[in-house]
């Protein structure tokens, strides 16, 4: 049994089977997706004997939007009947192969960092003389005020990295030591 992917690629074939013994094909069931975040993305399975099979070729998923989605796995009958199994997130990146050359790929936590060193260094552009994050938009700041966001995001892009060092297989840069 294959569970949803956490992270999906747009542009790549997604595939995951499930075996749910109370609710099988043969019985008139079908497993189903409804994934909610940047787009709409609805899924259906196909029976695969007495499992449920999901598999989304690359020429659909290409047209998924980037972001982060919350999803609900649920089952409904041929009847109507619908129940709702589980949720979860899972998060669609886009699709590098098919990106233009303006493609920006930095982090949410890269590009607040940034704006904030314009500001700090005096080169802001209008744009950024007003931040805006997390639902609060910033117009005047203390120095201190921008040093001390400016390491909180620092700290952020330093996770953000160390995760995706880690998730490749590389070394964080982390030394735990410790003594017996």
């Amino acid at each position: 049994m294959k569970l949803e992917p956490l992270e999906i690629t747009a542009g790549d074939r997604v595939t995951w089977e499930l075996y749910l013994p109370e609710y099988l094909p043969a019985d008139g069931w079908t497993l189903k997706y409804a994934f909610r975040g940047p787009s709409v993305i609805d899924l259906a399975s196909t029976p695969d004997g007495q499992s449920h099979l999901i598999d989304v070729p690359g020429n659909t998923s290409k047209d998924f939007a980037p972001g982060s989605y919350s999803w609900a796995r649920y089952v409904q009958n041929a009847d109507g009947t619908r129940e709702t199994i589980t949720t979860g997130r899972t998060v669609i990146k886009p699709d590098l192969v098919a990106a233009g050359a303006n493609y920006d790929g930095s982090s949410h936590a890269e590009r607040v960092l940034a704006a904030i060193e314009r500001v700090i260094e005096g080169r802001a552009a209008k744009g950024d003389q007003e931040l805006q994050f997390d639902g609060k938009r910033l117009t005047k700041m203390t120095v201190a005020e921008l040093l001390n966001l400016r390491q909180h995001y620092r700290n952020e892009f330093r996770k953000e990295k160390q995760q995706q060092l880690k998730r490749s297989g590389r070394k964080t840069g982390r030394i735990i030591r410790f003594r017996m």
